[in-house]
């Protein structure tokens, strides 16, 4: 017996509803309802997803918005394109304390948890790729920096007693310690070190906006360290330069 090629053709038919719930007046989480029907068989689905309001001005924009990525919007001359995260009030304390990197304490949103624990948590929009992060009103909100020797915070540069004269008990310097904030002077790794260049000073350090965004376009390997200096005046630390 022969058997001749049978060929099944799939029947899909999909239905998108959507409702909405504002954020502010730029933002909305946005609940699509996906109604799939394929061979007699039904399944729905809702996704929870945050957008621009603008997107409410197309309906088009909404039935493609599994395939939407983010939230997009123009800073400081360039296209953004941020996810709406969720930071822990713990996690947020814990960041601004110089405890870690941003990507370790953000998450993507999770209507979940946020209709169940609104107020346990800070909320934000985060570009992963330049780590650029906004406040719900598309504002950029400074974010800890690492200074090591690496932005020259050395003995080859500076009298680094007097750094820590000049920085102790401020509240936005964070040492590299994590159990304490008592600034000390350590070691550069033998591999990177000189002869007059071999002492450090390893610190977090938070920015003021108004700081941050006069630098935020700085791609030097010192911007970090020109941020520190334009908010506690470092010259009176620095060694004057050897003939």
């Amino acid at each position: 017996m022969k058997f001749t090629d049978i060929k099944y053709k799939k029947i899909i038919e999909k239905e998108i509803s959507y409702s909405y719930e504002k954020i502010n007046e730029k933002l909305i989480i946005l609940d699509t309802h996906t109604k799939t029907t394929e061979n007699g068989k039904t399944e729905e689905k809702d996704s929870y997803e945050v957008y621009s309001v603008s997107i409410l001005e197309n309906f088009e924009n909404i039935l493609k918005s599994e395939n939407k990525n983010g939230i997009g919007f123009d800073f400081n001359g360039e296209k953004q394109h941020c996810y709406f995260v969720m930071m822990s009030n713990s996690d947020y304390k814990e960041l601004y304390s110089g405890k870690g990197h941003i990507t370790d304490y953000v998450k993507y949103f999770n209507y979940k948890e946020y209709s169940e624990n609104k107020d346990n948590y800070k909320y934000f929009l985060f570009n992963y790729h330049n780590y650029y992060l906004f406040d719900l009103d598309f504002e950029i909100v400074p974010l800890p920096v690492h200074i090591n020797y690496m932005q020259q915070l050395t003995n080859k540069e500076f009298d680094l007693e007097n750094v820590i004269n000049i920085l102790k008990d401020k509240k936005d310097i964070h040492s590299e310690n994590k159990y304490s904030d008592k600034l000390k002077i350590t070691d550069i790794p033998y591999y990177n070190a000189e002869e007059d260049s071999n002492k450090q000073i390893e610190l977090w350090f938070v920015p003021s906006k108004e700081v941050y965004s006069k630098h935020i376009d700085d791609r030097s390997y010192v911007r970090y360290l020109n941020m520190l200096s334009d908010t506690y005046n470092l010259d009176s630390a620095k060694k004057e330069p050897r003939d």
